[in-house]
């Protein structure tokens, strides 16, 4: 835990910053001006808060996942951009692929209400909104919460010629499709590419995520948690003494163990051997 306290608030400390280069000399003026507008952007997008929270991700899970979005509804629908952090277990991609570009389909995975998706998507009307074989990991809450009135719902994005296209379903209804629509006949975005950046930590062959500092401590955690618990024995055993006591010493044990007692009772001749402290182990 310290350790992975302790890289946050490296990666903190080295909070990003904006510093556009040009290509040849006519584009210094461009340069300038997005080394003013980025940062600007990013602070809209509350950018350090989703840093901080993938960077969390990044350090346990091995992989911080942003989502870098258009959000249409932003500054009063003029729109802007949106980054977020994705929950890496929702997210699907092709197996074996390094980078996630490569994938020839990118799944999202999300749980919506059922009532706002019916007010949003008339096509829902009357129907039961099943998820069928798709299923949404969640997590282990100390709260109880419910997911009986969520429905699933998948964002599916894919390439057709290097361009992007965009579907967004629920059961078995097409909520929205590029391809359906005339006005999207140049993809969904037009840079053609996957709104999802993964951040490895320790990357892994063959893979787009990587390894955490969990992962790569579990084994080390594991024995200083068995040397705790050994420790921890000897020490309630050196705090608990316990007797050797000769069968023919005739002492009353019950006042020997009661240490309130002031007298104990024995009979017969008393040698030094009748009673032997049992020394444990250090």
């Amino acid at each position: 835990a310290n350790v992975i306290m302790q890289k946050h608030a490296d990666a903190m400390d080295a909070y990003p910053t904006c510093s556009c280069l040009p290509h040849e000399p006519g584009d210094r003026a461009e340069a300038q001006k997005l080394s003013s507008i980025i940062p600007a952007v990013l602070r809209q997008t509350e950018f350090e808060r989703v840093y901080s929270a993938c960077w969390w991700q990044k350090l346990k899970g091995g992989t911080g996942c942003y989502q870098v979005t258009w959000d249409g509804g932003k500054l009063g629908g003029l729109g802007d951009i949106a980054i977020s952090k994705i929950n890496l277990l929702n997210l699907f991609w092709e197996p074996g692929v390094e980078d996630l570009q490569d994938s020839a389909y990118v799944f999202h995975l999300a749980l919506a209400d059922k009532d706002r998706l019916r007010e949003r998507y008339p096509a829902l009307d009357g129907k039961a909104l099943s998820s069928g074989p798709l299923t949404v990991s969640e997590f282990v809450y100390d709260d109880a919460v419910r997911t009986d009135d969520k429905a699933l719902v998948v964002d599916c994005y894919y390439k057709r010629r290097d361009t992007l296209h965009y579907c967004k379903y629920c059961g078995e209804t097409v909520l929205f499709a590029t391809e359906n629509d005339p006005a999207y006949a140049g993809g969904w975005y037009a840079h053609g590419r996957y709104p999802f950046v993964l951040d490895p930590l320790f990357p892994i062959e063959g893979s787009c995520c990587g390894y955490g500092y969990i992962d790569y401590g579990k084994t080390t955690q594991r024995y200083i948690d068995k040397l705790t618990g050994a420790i921890m024995e000897n020490a309630l055993a050196s705090a608990t003494p316990r007797w050797f006591v000769r069968q023919d010493g005739e002492i009353n044990e019950e006042e020997y163990a009661d240490f309130g007692n002031h007298f104990v009772h024995a009979s017969g001749n008393l040698g030094e051997d009748a009673v032997k402290q049992i020394r444990p182990v250090t």
